[in-house]
């Protein structure tokens, strides 16, 4: 079973290759310097080249309070032991929409959830209520976009040398506040 482990280097993409190249994967990078891994049980930490759990005696002070707020964690989820009526049963389903909790069954996409990316898969989006049975994507067509604060309207200058910039006007009900969605 993999383990979290809070690593530390000089060089994150030497680092990076590295935990690759072994197997394991990067969960979670705080700073240039510090992140945590999922190394193969079969690689111990102390015998990585471009990284060591060994924290340096000097840390920059975002580094620093990252560790520690790392440790902090590890050591409050350590000390707090679920008993048997905590917790959820990893074998049902979850989340607003009652959705299955798929990620952690081995379906593993890149997702927010399960490593340091900035998406989200579908497994995700269901567990956090927010898929296309709740927000449904618009269709394809032309439409007006209405800031909310302020109830302008998205617009567009018609003038090359303005670049044909984006502002927000009041209505005008003409096609510089029209605009054509697409799927991608």
């Amino acid at each position: 079973m993999p383990h979290n482990t809070l690593l530390f280097t000089q060089n994150i993409e030497r680092a990076k290759q590295e935990i690759v190249s072994v197997g394991g994967r990067i969960t979670q990078q705080f700073t240039e310097t510090v992140f945590v891994a999922h190394p193969p049980d079969s690689v111990p930490p102390d015998s990585l080249q471009e990284s060591s759990p060994q924290q340096p005696t000097t840390l920059d002070q975002a580094s620093q309070l990252s560790v520690d707020a790392w440790k902090n964690l590890q050591a409050e989820t350590t000390s707090r032991a679920p008993n048997g009526t905590e917790g959820l049963s990893w074998d049902t389903s979850h989340g607003y929409l009652g959705a299955p909790n798929n990620n952690c069954a081995g379906v593993h996409e890149s997702c927010l959830m399960e490593g340091n990316v900035l998406q989200l898969c579908k497994w995700s989006r269901r567990q956090l209520g927010w898929d296309d049975s709740v927000f449904p994507p618009l269709s394809p067509g032309t439409y007006t976009i209405k800031q909310k604060s302020s109830s302008r309207f998205v617009d567009a200058h018609e003038i090359a040398h303005k670049d044909f910039a984006l502002m927000t006007r009041p209505v005008q009900n003409n096609g510089t506040q029209r605009w054509v969605i697409k799927g991608v």
